[in-house]
Parts: structure tokens; C-alpha cells; sequence
């Protein structure tokens, strides 16, 4: 009498099947979750903007002006220097940076020095998702043409420029 024995085990079809399965449902897993990624990356840029504001309004409380960083649109190290005014004031704990820290994702601080001193200003960034519930009231470059592009003509859609005044 001979005893079978049964080997046990997947065969490789039966592998390469499953490795198919878990690659398609990773897929729709991925594609779905990128727009809540982007939404979570926008919120973080409104509240970094907002942090600034508050930062900007507390120098301004002391120093009757606000920070200029020698030109009309404020980015990259100009955008650096003018936040570590904030921080050598104590305004500001860090230095805020976009998520993605890339153009066209940086935040822009434009001061407007047409009165000698900023009186006033704009914080601008551009939000990935589009997002209507953020939109900005104010729709032409402040403080003027050609520095916050807050009217979304820096964007393929206005809904993507997220602007914070100061009138």
C-alpha cells in the first residue's frame, strides 16, 4: 500500500496572482489618499500664514512698521531674512516653510514700502487643492501690480492663491 504524500504550498501562479491583487488595491489606496495629503498640506500653509500674521502684527505693536526685506515681493532668502527679524524680535519661535518648499509652493511676504516704512502688507501662498472655501477676497496684486499676485494670475486657477492682507 502506498501512502500519498501531498505536497503543500502555493503554486507560483497562485503567488504571482495574490502580489497582483494587493498591487492593484495599493494603487487605488494611493490615488485616493493624495488629494486628503494635498488638503493637509494646504491647511498647514493657512496655518503657517496665520502664524505669521500674528508674528507681523506683534512687531508692528513694538516698532510702528513692519519688516521690509529690501524689495516688494519677499521670497526664498529674502523671505528668510524677514523671518528671522520675527524671531530675533520674538515673534516667532521658527521659521515657517511651505510643505513643499518648491516653486511654485513658497510662501511671498510683499510689504508696501511706497510710504518709506511698511504700513502695510500681503502674505500669499499657492494651495495645491483647489479650494473655493479659501479664496481670497481680495482679487488684484497687492500692493501692487506685480508683487502678491493675489488675483491668481501666479496660478492656472485663482482659487490656488491664498492671500492674507493687511490694508
Amino acid at each position: 500500500m502506498r501512502i500519498k504524500i501531498k505536497k503543500q504550498g502555493f503554486t507560483l501562479i497562485e503567488l504571482l496572482i495574490v502580489i497582483a491583487i494587493i498591487a492593484i488595491l495599493a494603487a487605488i489606496i494611493m490615488a485616493t489618499t493624495a488629494g486628503a495629503r494635498a488638503q493637509a498640506r494646504d491647511s498647514q500653509r493657512v496655518s503657517q500664514l496665520g502664524e505669521v500674521r500674528t508674528a507681523l502684527e506683534m512687531y508692528m505693536s513694538k516698532n510702528s512698521k513692519y519688516p521690509v526685506c529690501g524689495s516688494s515681493t519677499c521670497t526664498g532668502a529674502s523671505w528668510d531674512s524677514v523671518m528671522n527679524v520675527l524671531i530675533n524680535d520674538g515673534d516667532i519661535a521658527s521659521k515657517p516653510k511651505d510643505p513643499i518648499n518648491t516653486a511654485p509652493y513658497v510662501y511671498t511676504y510683499c510689504p508696501d514700502v511706497t510710504t518709506g516704512s511698511a504700513t502695510k502688507y500681503a502674505l500669499m501662498a499657492i494651495l495645491e487643492a483647489n479650494s473655493p472655501a479659501l479664496d481670497n477676497d481680495y482679487n488684484t496684486d497687492y500692493p501692487a501690480t506685480g508683487a502678491c499676485n493675489c488675483d491668481g494670475s501666479g496660478t492656472a486657477d485663482p482659487h490656488q492663491t491664498y492671500c492674507i492682507i493687511n490694508p
